[in-house]
């Protein structure tokens, strides 16, 4: 069941039927002649859609219909959701170690990506520019004594 409905003269909120976090905002806007509703997942608008005032009455006909026909209708039996398989493999084994107790905790197996080949051309660079850097100060550098 959803959160409650809450109808002010400013704003209504219409909770989701199954998820808490999800709100429905209406929102009037009289001087622009539209209505807003709007989706929110806890306090994250995800999505708006600005409805003429001239089309509200259809909107208000089809959540009509739509509620006779559930009326008329036997209810449908809850939803059974099944976990899907457990997963298996080096990430698993990562995931779930240090969760038996005595078992050492371990790290994420390192899987190199195109960031670490750019970082380790990057400080090949570095290490060949500060040595010719070196090589060049020291050919200036005018020798001791002088």
């Amino acid at each position: 069941m959803g959160a409650a409905s809450v109808v002010t003269r400013e704003r209504s909120w219409f909770g989701d039927a199954d998820r808490r976090s999800r709100t429905l905002r209406l929102t009037p806007h009289p001087r622009q002649g539209v209505v807003t509703l709007s989706l929110w997942d806890d306090e994250q608008c995800t999505g708006t859609v600005r409805l003429e005032n001239a089309e509200v009455p259809a909107l208000i006909g089809a959540l009509a219909d739509a509620l006779a026909r559930a009326a008329s209708e036997p209810v449908a039996p809850p939803l059974v959701l099944v976990p899907p398989p457990a997963p298996s493999g080096p990430v698993a084994d990562w995931m779930h170690a240090g969760s038996v107790p005595g078992e050492p905790a371990t790290a994420p197996p390192h899987r190199p990506t195109p960031l670490d080949a750019l970082e380790a051309a990057l400080e090949r660079t570095g290490r060949t520019v500060g040595h010719a850097a070196r090589r060049l100060a020291d050919r200036l550098r005018p020798p001791p004594g002088r």
